[in-house]
């Protein structure tokens, strides 16, 4: 056995060594160093979460502790390895005898094991601290869900996670990358550009159900809060302006795609999405306003909007969806949605309709392509920015600034600087080609961000920001002058007002201000 341990140790050593990058003269010695080792034991889910799902929640505790650094770390995969090599059967150890006598082949100082159960409508999600060498449980964490679906989870399990660890819980304005019940309101759409502002407003629905029966557009002058129009096109489920804002593309929850001539309000219809729950969730413009991209359950279509013709169809399903982008240059679609307990990019070449990479930091809540078409940031619970090269396929440089979640990007017209909101109520500027932070702008009380855009002639950034994430409270739209990042104006906005909230996170397209 003191020969096992002793191997397990060296293999520990060699995985921290590979990970940490270090040299030998910097490691603590073994015996003080095993103590601050932790391995997270499989969760036991039993038929509440199916086996997959139970090892992605795992994996969540471990990233969490990872993040958290006030133990090194040792990874499902290399856990899985060790114990391999030791021989050791982890199948139905879930007893407190088996896993301390894991923790022991590992030669770790710590273990955290957990459970999930459900009671009624409500998970319950328990983690413990093990001391391996007493067998001791130090701490114990317990974190409930009621009436949640399964990705809620998430945020349940990292919470357990960081109450164990002595953290306090991530913050209630964490966005979420589910879908919030939060009003009787389909999900709401909204679109800026310009001094315009649309917006989808509920007329009938089902409060207890939080769904939307029947609803209208309304286009308001942003700056002067009136009412320019309003359109009425039965349930409509997304919108988005044309790059120069004399379009509006409408997509319907019986499948339709429309475009909206805001000049002279002419209506006329691309086509239809086929099948079941064919409501087109999302809408996007390519760059030159004449190609149009369209997402219904199964499906992505890709319209000439001119000759009101379909371009091609893209096979591609996920459920939910929360965003969908077309790159500038028309190559490339970005899909944003929930991929069982994983929410992530799906990067899809529109020429091949295959998906060409995943992009993941942690869940992803923001998105956006360079005008250009050369890069795509990213970012979201991790709160590192990732902006990735579209050309050499890799990331160009990894962000660091904000300390929480990332909710918001946008890229200059220059393609020079990126704009990032986040949840710790800043707004950064970077700089593209260096990766460095160049301005961190105040954006308190606001947590949220609904929309973050430059202006056409890059002289202002437009930043609506909101408070709280489930029911999003008053907001503000900010005008900031790039040249001195001073406020040149500030319009504040009622969301219960514009009714925009519904069955998922309010989100904006492209912008400008004049």
């Amino acid at each position: 056995m003191k020969f096992k341990s002793l191997i397990s140790l060296l293999l520990i050593f060699l995985v921290c060594f590979i990970a940490g990058g270090s040299g030998a003269e910097n490691q603590p010695q073994p015996e003080k160093r095993v103590m601050n080792f932790i391995a997270v034991m499989n969760l036991s889910c039993g038929d509440v979460v199916n086996k997959q799902n139970c090892n992605a929640l795992t994996d969540m505790v471990i990233e969490e502790l990872v993040k958290i650094k006030k133990y090194t770390v040792i990874d499902r995969a290399n856990r899985d390895k060790i114990l391999a090599e030791m021989g050791f059967q982890q199948t139905g150890c879930v007893e407190e005898s088996c896993t301390v006598e894991a923790g022991r082949v590992l030669g770790v100082g710590k273990i955290v094991v957990g459970n999930i159960t459900k009671i009624g409508e409500t998970f319950v999600v328990t983690l413990q601290l093990v001391n391996v060498e007493t067998a001791a449980v130090e701490v114990a964490a317990r974190e409930r869900c009621d009436k949640c679906k399964l990705e809620d989870l998430i945020d349940t399990v990292t919470n357990a996670a960081r109450k164990l660890m002595g953290e306090e819980p991530l913050s209630p304005t964490r966005p979420t990358p589910t879908a919030p019940p939060s009003a009787p309101a389909v999900a709401a759409k909204e679109a800026l550009k310009g001094n315009l502002l649309a917006y989808t407003n509920c007329l009938s629905g089902d409060p207890s159900t939080y769904t939307c029966t029947n609803n209208e557009i309304i286009i308001l002058d942003v700056e002067q809060g009136k009412r320019l129009k309003t359109i009425k096109q039965g349930l409509v489920t997304s919108i988005a302006f044309s790059p120069d804002a004399k379009y509006l593309a409408i997509g319907t929850e019986n499948g339709e795609v429309n475009i909206f001539n805001i000049t002279t309000d002419e209506l006329k219809n691309l086509g239809t999405h086929s099948g079941k729950n064919n409501g087109v969730s999302a809408v996007s413009f390519g760059g030159d306003g004449d190609t149009l991209a369209s997402y219904a359950p199964g499906a992505a279509i890709i319209w000439d909007v001119k000759n009101s013709s379909e371009l091609k169809a893209i096979k591609y399903g996920v459920n939910p969806m929360y965003k969908m982008l077309l790159s500038p240059d028309n190559r490339y679609l970005a899909i944003l949605g929930m991929h069982g307990l994983n929410c992530y990019i799906d990067l899809i070449d529109v020429a091949t309709g295959n998906i060409k990479t995943k992009l993941r930091s942690g869940v992803v809540y923001a998105f956006s392509f360079s005008p250009n078409g050369e890069f795509i940031a990213y970012g979201g619970s991790d709160p590192s920015i990732l902006v990735y090269d579209l050309k050499s396929e890799q990331n160009k440089m990894i962000l660091k600034g904000h300390s929480k979640n990332v909710t918001g990007l946008a890229f200059s017209p220059d393609n020079k600087m990126l704009a990032s909101a986040g949840a710790d109520m800043k707004l950064k500027i970077w700089d593209v080609e260096t990766g460095n932070e160049q301005r961190s702008l105040d954006n308190s009380p606001f947590t949220y961000s609904l929309y973050l855009a430059f202006s056409d002639d890059g002289k202002y950034l437009v930043s609506a920001s909101a408070t709280g994430t489930i029911i999003l409270d008053n907001g503000n739209t900010v005008f900031w002058d790039t040249s001195s990042w001073q406020k040149k104006k500030s319009v504040p906005f009622n969301i219960l007002r514009i009714g925009t909230l519904g069955s998922a996170p309010p989100r904006f397209t492209s912008g400008t201000a004049r």
